[in-house]
């Protein structure tokens, strides 16, 4: 529970940071005026400056692994995906590997990666 505790006050303070920026007062008072796409690429825009050199927890070398990696987010930390997929991307790391596997195989790499 305090992760998600954690995860809510990150979320307010990223919100606060948007709407009581310059631009974020602007979109929030433009908001009735312009498209919903147009607002969304000028609040992605506000967040690439605030978190300009931000990573991702995730570790992963393709878009594919990236993927799995977040699927897999939501059921544990993104520690503990990091800790099973370091093992299972060096064999399974692509559709096609992905494609060939049983739910079983599937299941004993995940399995495996905790060891």
């Amino acid at each position: 529970e305090a992760g998600y505790i954690e995860y809510i006050k990150t979320g307010k303070e990223l919100w606060d940071k948007v709407r009581l920026s310059e631009k974020g007062k602007q979109i929030i008072k433009s908001i009735n005026e312009k498209p919903q796409h147009e607002i969304s690429e000028e609040c992605c825009k506000i967040l690439e400056d605030i978190y300009i050199d931000s990573k991702p927890a995730l570790k992963y070398n393709s878009e594919f692994e990236l993927l799995i990696a977040v699927i897999l987010s939501a059921q544990c930390t993104d520690v503990r995906v990091n800790i099973v997929t370091e093992k299972m991307f060096k064999e399974v790391n692509t559709p096609e590997r992905f494609a060939k596997l049983s739910i079983e195989e599937i299941e004993k790499q995940l399995e495996e990666g905790k060891k």
